[in-house]
């Protein structure tokens, strides 16, 4: 089976197959040439899905197939590659790998990852005084994130609200 393209004189071979060629001068000789050619197959695989997550987090990228070679973005020449949110900042980035196979057949599959910034929790300093008496009430009320969880100093959680209440 042989598609070809008559336009560009371009043949496109699916199958191993054969070409000669038969050169004449103006004088009448002749010569010929003969090539083989292996079709070998274009190595395919899926690096998995866009991923999003916070900058804070790392994601893990893994080829099962077995290939000659393999070269991610960063140059990590392996199977598999950890991408750290930390080294490449909020915002999205491409991650890529070529794997070659064993015939030197190469096929790149690109996935995009999303760092969205830390939060950055900060406590109202406009709660007044943080000097109360026994028996007095102060509300202390957070911000920056998108939920909360106070602590007590030993490290046991007091509460998941966005304000704490002291009394």
């Amino acid at each position: 089976m042989t598609e070809v393209n008559y336009h560009q004189n371009r043949i496109v071979p699916q199958i191993n197959t054969s070409y000669s060629v038969t050169g004449f001068d103006r004088f009448g000789g002749e010569a010929n040439a003969e090539i083989e050619l292996t079709i070998n197959e274009i190595p395919s695989f899926d690096i998995g899905e866009d991923a999003t997550t916070s900058v804070q987090n790392s994601l893990s990228f893994e080829v099962a197939q077995s290939f000659a070679s393999y070269l991610w973005n960063d140059g990590t020449t392996n199977n598999s590659v950890i991408i750290e949110g930390s080294d490449y900042g909020a915002g999205t980035h491409q991650i890529y790998l070529t794997a070659t196979n064993e015939n030197g057949c190469a096929f790149t599959d690109t996935v995009s990852v999303t760092f969205i910034a830390a939060p950055v929790a900060e406590i109202a300093t406009n709660t007044g005084s943080t000097n109360i008496c026994i028996g007095e009430a102060i509300t202390i009320p957070a911000s920056g994130g998108t939920s909360y969880e106070w602590q007590a100093q030993d490290g046991s959680v007091l509460s998941s609200e966005t304000n704490l209440e002291v009394a």
